[in-house]
């Protein structure tokens, strides 16, 4: 098989194209976590006000019982989806295996370009 121009260009492209989708995986996590590290830090100071105000004037029990387990809840629940989400993403750099693979393949790709 004879590496023509348009076979380089064509494997170009389709690099660019997967490392293209990678950055922006890696973006769409980034904004992810900091939108929960974001909206966390604004549920701890609401607790911390009401917290604050509480002493002066003694609040409904219900809508703190509700503060509460959004409080707590919240972040557990969004953590294990962005927990999950940096899995999706962060595969294949855990995945010792799957790093061989490539490597393996790059080799190979680059031994075949040198013999013909």
């Amino acid at each position: 098989m004879e590496l023509t121009v348009e076979t380089m260009e064509n494997r170009n492209e389709n690099s660019y194209m997967r490392a293209r989708k990678k950055v922006e995986r890696l973006k769409g996590f980034y904004i992810h976590l900091a939108w929960y590290v974001g909206v966390n830090l604004l549920l701890i100071g609401l607790r911390l006000y009401v917290i604050a105000t509480q002493q002066t004037a003694p609040g409904d029990a219900h809508f703190q019982n509700w503060l509460d387990w959004n409080i707590f809840l919240t972040p557990v629940l969004w953590g294990i989806a962005v927990g999950i989400h940096a899995l999706i993403v962060f595969k294949s750099s855990w995945n010792p295996l799957a790093n061989w693979e490539e490597r393996k393949i790059r080799e190979y790709m680059e031994r075949d370009s040198e013999h013909n």
